[in-house]
């Protein structure tokens, strides 16, 4: 599937999730996270099709000893890590 922009990804994504979780789990209470540089007109539509509020995700970056370049990991602002 291919989408204009993300906000178009966005609104789609909105539809389907909406099918889903209206039937699956009609009473959930949720938040839409997003992470930055990209992913917030995403998570902005869907949150604003669902009614949800949004929140974002600020991660850095571990970047290789050798190659800075080359991410192995990344850390949030409470400190909580993510390794690949």
């Amino acid at each position: 599937m291919h989408f204009n922009t993300r906000t178009h990804a966005g609104k789609l994504l909105a539809k389907t999730l909406a099918k889903f979780l209206t039937k699956k789990y009609p009473d959930m209470d949720a938040v839409i996270y997003a992470l930055p540089r990209g992913d917030v007109p995403l998570g902005f539509e869907i949150a604003l099709a669902l009614d949800m509020p949004l929140d974002l995700i600020i991660p850095r970056k571990i970047g290789h000893p050798l190659n800075p370049v080359y991410a192995i990991g990344a850390v949030t602002e409470n400190g909580d890590t993510v390794r690949n």
